[in-house]
């Protein structure tokens, strides 16, 4: 098995000025129309002897309506989500009214010192977790103001974090162990697995709790979503690949209690399914395939799963690819954000899980220069970040439908570095992001945010 990181890190050093590929292997970087780049893709590209494919995408927000109808949804036509009562508990902590938080960035050295993107964050431990990719891996913080990196016994790449009925569980990719446990959020153990449950080229994107006890979903790179449940967090299953379900080439990014039982959201590349891929007559050459298709994935059990039947008009065709990168629940339904090059921000709403319909953007709010990486239920309505024109941001909105760009402190967003968010939590009276900023001579360091009731 070719080892993607290392055939990218061979190809941009023959490149004059050199560039550094560390970039491209983590969660999705939000990109703007005007300002490509290339992000969560990148795993799912496939990599020959000499020719590299990279799948492009471009997370702008998406906002969904329930049950397909000729009306325009409204606030006043959502009705609520089918679901769990598990999936409707508000998150720890009641938050103000959204136009009083004020975000700012944490100023701290360890963190800015830290070669490492943060890419999921959850409250436990000391206080909070977060996980992310480069070294070290982990990090733990009592108050979201100052950070320490936890202990591990080896390298990872961290891309999910959750707290659960037996301390906290992470979740990852190449190069090590997939998966980590942790009682008191400072000290982690992997817990290895036999070859046939976690492959070589295994990414694991999300984990939650659901089927059997956990959930976590992810993808072979260059290769289909892949499921994997858990009892216990100790010993894991794979899921058998059913092509139907599964694809060819296809990602799940994010996995969620909700609709039958549970809903998992990613990219599905149909092309590859027909024949109509991608291939440089040169080699040596980037060649860009047809663009991957979002795609949401439903199951009962955690066991079985089922993927929501594909419509161009509502996921997107290979001319206009789309992904969603994050999805959450709230009384008002399913929210899932993720992206599309051709309609700014938008994003998908669902009552069921089954059902999606896409929802034009706030052409005054998202003009294209926009991104939503992640998305999370307050209790008093859904928060997402992501980045706006190169710099990090975070909306607010009370039902997933309409929404409103939250307050910063002047410092916060702007300044010479690019920045984003890419998770968030509900601690206490406020809330906790974390991301990543890029500095010219520094490169890209760890980076936290906290909203907080403002004056």
């Amino acid at each position: 098995m070719i080892d993607v990181k290392e055939h990218l890190r061979a190809y941009f050093d023959k490149i004059d000025p050199p560039f550094d590929p560390a970039g491209l292997m983590r969660e999705p970087q939000p990109r703007s129309v005007s300002h490509r780049s290339v992000g969560r893709g990148v795993l799912s590209a496939g990599v020959a002897a000499t020719v590299v494919v990279l799948a492009v995408a471009l997370p702008l927000l998406f906002l969904a309506n329930p049950p397909p109808t000729a009306v325009e949804p409204s606030v006043t036509t959502i009705p609520s989500v089918a679901t769990t009562e598990a999936t409707v508990l508000a998150p720890t902590g009641v938050l103000g009214p959204f136009a009083h938080l004020v975000w700012s960035r944490v100023e701290s050295e360890t963190l800015s010192s830290a070669r490492v993107a943060l890419e999921g964050v959850t409250s436990g431990g000391p206080g909070l977790v977060a996980v992310g990719w480069g070294q070290p891996f982990v990090w733990s913080s009592p108050d979201g103001l100052d950070w320490s990196p936890a202990r591990t016994d080896d390298l990872g790449e961290g891309f999910d974090v959750i707290s659960w009925e037996s301390g906290l569980l992470a979740v990852g990719g190449q190069p090590g162990v997939e998966v980590w446990i942790s009682e008191d959020g400072t000290d982690w153990s992997p817990t290895p697995q036999p070859s046939a449950v976690f492959e070589e080229s295994d990414v694991v994107w999300s984990v939650t709790e659901g089927g059997p006890g956990l959930v976590a979903v992810g993808e072979v790179v260059d290769g289909p979503a892949v499921v994997w449940t858990s009892v216990d967090a100790l010993t894991w299953e794979r899921v058998p690949h059913d092509p139907e379900t599964f694809g060819t080439v296809a990602s799940m990014y994010s996995v969620t209690p909700g609709g039958p039982g549970l809903v998992a959201v990613g990219a599905y590349n149909a092309t590859i399914e027909t024949g109509e891929g991608c291939s440089a007559e040169n080699p040596g050459l980037w060649v860009e395939c047809p663009e991957p298709n979002a795609a949401v994935w439903t199951s009962v059990d955690g066991v079985e799963w089922s993927r929501v039947p594909h419509d161009p008009a509502v996921f997107g065709t290979p001319e206009i690819g789309s992904e969603i990168f994050d999805v959450a629940v709230g009384e008002s339904g399913l929210v899932a954000v993720g992206g599309t090059p051709a309609d700014g921000a938008m994003g998908w709403l669902s009552t069921d899980g089954l059902t999606w319909i896409p929802m034009p953007s706030d052409p005054g709010l998202f003009n294209g220069d926009e991104g939503m990486n992640g998305v999370v239920n307050t209790g008093e309505g859904f928060v997402a970040v992501g980045q706006e024109a190169d710099r990090a941001a975070a909306w607010h909105s009370a039902d997933g439908v309409a929404w409103t760009e939250m307050n910063a402190s002047d410092e916060a967003f702007g300044g010479p570095m690019t920045s984003a968010m890419m998770d968030v939590a509900v601690v206490g009276p406020g809330l906790v992001a974390v991301g990543w900023e890029w500095g010219e001579s520094s490169g890209r360091t760890a980076a936290v945010w906290i909203a907080e009731p403002g004056p």
